[in-house]
């Protein structure tokens, strides 16, 4: 059990996990969402992997007609949260990413 004097949120080993609130269900900590970053905490923003990347339409040159459309992966703010979330993070690391940047 955490000491009670200990701010700290994050339980023991030996505690049962909350799970995630529906505030803290977003792309930041999804299983789907890829960071643009190397940091999983600092990046503002990345892509949704959740399904198959989207082809772009947009005006293909004469020469261009043999190749495939250029497609892309959906690029979703991190503190989004689209109703298809799976857990991609513990709530231990939510609690050291959100302390990263300030929230907690």
């Amino acid at each position: 059990m955490n000491d009670p004097g200990n701010p700290d949120p994050v339980p023991d080993a030996g505690d049962a996990m909350p799970s995630l609130s529906m505030e803290e269900q977003t792309c930041r900590t999804c299983r789907f969402f890829v960071f643009a970053g190397t940091d999983r905490a600092q990046a503002p923003a990345g892509e949704c992997h959740r399904y198959a990347p989207r082809v772009l339409l947009a005006p293909f040159a004469e020469s261009d007609a043999t190749s495939a459309p250029p497609a892309r992966w959906p690029v979703v703010a991190w503190h989004l949260w689209c109703g298809e979330w799976v857990e991609g993070v513990s709530y231990e690391d939510m609690i050291r990413m959100a302390r990263s940047i300030g929230e907690v």
